[in-house]
């Protein structure tokens, strides 16, 4: 495929990922949504995987050939080169993020149950578990990431784009309000600000797996550290004083000492040249 490099204006880089964040939000809801529907849980799966691979010939539309390019789907982070270090480095690096609610996981022992056979036999078998860990993950990552970055980053350059590219996303997330008042929630207040602060979380998250898009080039390492976030979830921070002194403490500390590895780590474990990646700078 010829090699092409990516230079559309920011109105049209903007308005593009307006388009892509409406398209994707719209399928959702192409038929009535209703709460606990394996059908029109079915349904999205397929709406959304229509939407994402729509979006590879948007995004093509505003590429020009150039010498010095690259192919398509190496812009959009699916390339062999650099993928071993993809599939484990960026987890590794967000698993230490997470050390503290792994502990309390392995303390209250939900992290035993990933030993039992029937575990995974139920999940494999239940839709909701693939919409949460496998299905979202891909089609958000590689629609409002793999697509969004190459076309606004002409505009706004690597360090921008971390903190703007997640603002499509982030916003995206507000449908989850509409989705609230069609089960006929009572409390709206109260929903909106369930969401709000589920924005601002998704937006954080967004600019944590643009960076590691940015730094690696591959998309296979967003859309693993995106499954791996959705399964630990928010961190439960009201958990660390259900246990008593010393337990309490060690949690703490576990918690203080995954942010700091996680911030001394970032940068050398997301080296480019570990990804083979020249594609990305930041």
């Amino acid at each position: 495929m010829a090699s092409v490099t990516f230079q559309p204006t920011c109105f049209i880089g903007v308005l593009t990922a307006v388009g892509l964040t409406c398209a994707y939000v719209a399928s959702l809801y192409v038929k009535r949504y209703r709460p606990d529907d394996e059908q029109i849980l079915k349904f999205r799966f397929i709406a959304v995987s229509i939407v994402s691979l729509l979006a590879v010939p948007i995004v093509y539309c505003l590429s020009t050939p150039a010498a010095d390019g690259w192919p398509i789907y190496h812009w959009l982070g699916l390339r062999w080169s650099g993928l071993l270090p993809a599939l484990v480095l960026p987890v590794l690096l967000t698993a230490v993020l997470f050390a503290g609610p792994i502990l309390l996981k392995y303390l209250d022992g939900s992290l035993h149950v990933l030993l039992v056979p029937g575990h995974w036999a139920f999940n494999l078998s239940n839709l909701y578990w693939w919409r949460n860990l496998v299905v979202a993950p891909i089609s958000e990552e590689f629609v409002f990431r793999a697509c969004m970055v190459p076309i606004l980053l002409p505009c706004f350059g690597a360090s921008r784009a971390v903190f703007l590219v997640p603002l499509f996303f982030g916003l995206g997330h507000l449908h989850h309000i509409v989705e609230r008042v069609i089960e006929g929630e009572p409390d709206l207040v109260q929903t909106i600000q369930v969401h709000v602060f589920q924005v601002f979380y998704t937006t954080l998250f967004g600019m944590y797996s643009t960076f590691i898009f940015l730094r690696t080039g591959h998309f296979v390492s967003i859309a693993l550290i995106h499954s791996f976030c959705n399964y630990m979830g928010f961190p439960p921070f009201n958990e660390i004083f259900l246990y008593r002194r010393p337990t309490q403490l060690v949690i703490m500390l576990v918690f203080v000492i995954g942010l700091v590895a996680w911030l001394y780590l970032l940068y050398p474990l997301t080296l480019p040249s570990y990804y083979s990646n020249s594609i990305y700078h930041i």
